[in-house]
């Protein structure tokens, strides 16, 4: 059994040595992304996409799900979802449908965990959406749905290769909030691991990199203000007595964070729409 300090000691060395157990992507996901730069003929890539059903059903339902270009419930064939998604959405999507495989584990005790940071990753993608789509209808902007959904399934990436260590040496920790707290210790160095054999537009990878950290606070309206806001709400990112004046930069940046804005219908809708792409 290892102290916090021996346990921080030891997965910087990994880190360091590059001996981390990194998530994998399924192949078909991995081919189509060492591909996105070149492009894809919309049928090879639907061809790729057939070789994985999970994959591909996903997509569908992703698609299908009226947040994109297609009108909800009027896709069926893999064909209509990558030319519904559009070649500028595509490739984020494929990625936001492969998430999930790598929150899978043979150890009954690790999946419980995985299973727990899924489902906290998926309601932040759906809060945070959902407050884009509201946005979006007021203002102006370039930022992406299907990035933002990236960053927020990818929010806590960096636990995977922990959960891995546990995985294969069991006798690491005694407790779980021991687990959590390093998790939450190492989150930045770990996932700036597995984001590096990764291939992500500049602006998740930011995200990714700098939702938690508050002290960055960026000029403009970007994806890490979605993500913070909603993260400031649930309680994922502790505000204690300032959540109150959180919300409220938020609010003053155009954000729909108040307890009217997220109980209003549409609002709702999105979130659920978001959520039932994911499970």
């Amino acid at each position: 059994m290892f102290n916090q300090h021996q346990l921080l000691v030891l997965f910087l060395k990994k880190i360091q040595q590059q001996d981390l157990v990194l998530p994998h992507l399924p192949e078909i996901t991995e081919q189509i992304l060492a591909q996105a730069t070149l492009g894809f003929p919309q049928q090879a890539l639907v061809d790729l996409l057939e070789q994985d059903a999970c994959i591909g059903h996903r997509l569908i339902t992703i698609v299908n799900s009226g947040l994109f270009l297609v009108p909800q419930g009027t896709v069926s064939t893999l064909e209509q979802a990558v030319a519904g998604a559009g070649e500028s959405h595509c490739y984020n999507l494929v990625l936001a449908a492969s998430i999930e495989h790598s929150f899978i584990s043979t150890h009954e005790r690790v999946w419980s965990i995985m299973d727990d940071i899924w489902q906290n990753a998926i309601t932040l993608t759906a809060q945070a959406g959902a407050l884009m789509i509201d946005y979006q209808h007021r203002h102006q902007t370039e930022l992406s749905l299907s990035e933002l959904m990236l960053i927020g399934l990818l929010h806590n990436i960096g636990s995977l290769p922990i959960l891995a260590e546990v995985e294969a040496a069991t006798n690491l920790f005694n407790d779980e909030p021991q687990l959590y707290e390093m998790m939450r210790k190492l989150q930045q160095p770990m996932s700036n691991a597995v984001l590096a054999r990764i291939s992500l537009p500049s602006a998740v990878v930011n995200g990714i990199q700098k939702w938690a950290d508050i002290s960055y606070m960026p000029d403009e309206v970007s994806y890490i203000d979605f993500i913070r806001a909603a993260a400031f709400y649930s309680g994922l990112l502790n505000a204690g007595e300032a959540k109150a004046e959180r919300l409220y930069y938020y609010h003053q940046r155009g954000l729909a964070v108040s307890i009217d804005d997220w109980q209003k219908q549409s609002f709702l809708d999105n979130y659920h729409a978001i959520r039932l792409c994911y499970q």
